[in-house]
């Protein structure tokens, strides 16, 4: 996905980005569709190459998830309002994400000067391979207190 544009007002910032059409891989699952093995393959090798690519340049997405990858001609991980350069001095949120699909090394976060790596996507991106695999969810709860106390 190409960065059309930055454009800032006086509390904001906006990034213009190339519209890229597809759904969400989350949305067959709802319409009760299934994929087949090749277009799951397809899918899990297009989410690690995406990866591939985020930590080469240092960057975690920390919002992972299912709604967050679209299918289009190949799949693309969206939305990066999450996402930060690893070695940034300062994050906007230290611990975040979506309760579960957060790796347990940024939700139990204590010491709120900690630094993420972009490896904690890869446990994200096992949480999406479960929810393609099997159609439902790893981890089921309402929150992320909810879920780790549901896990132990």
């Amino acid at each position: 996905m190409k960065l059309e544009g930055v454009y800032e007002s006086d509390n904001s910032v906006y990034f213009a980005l190339e519209y890229v059409e597809g759904n969400p891989i989350c949305g067959r699952f709802n319409n009760l569709s299934k994929y087949t093995v090749s277009e799951r393959k397809f899918i899990l090798k297009g989410i690690l190459r995406g990866l591939a690519e985020m930590a080469r340049k240092n960057v975690i997405h920390r919002d992972l998830k299912p709604d967050n990858v679209i299918l289009s001609k190949e799949p693309i991980i969206i939305d990066f309002g999450l996402a930060t350069v690893a070695d940034d001095p300062n994050y906007l949120f230290v611990r975040c994400g979506t309760p579960g699909y957060v790796a347990p090394e940024i939700i139990n976060i204590k010491d709120m000067t900690t630094k993420s790596q972009p490896i904690s996507d890869v446990f994200s991106a096992g949480c999406i391979f479960y929810y393609i695999i099997f159609s439902k969810h790893l981890f089921m709860g309402k929150n992320a207190q909810e879920i780790i106390s549901m896990n132990r």
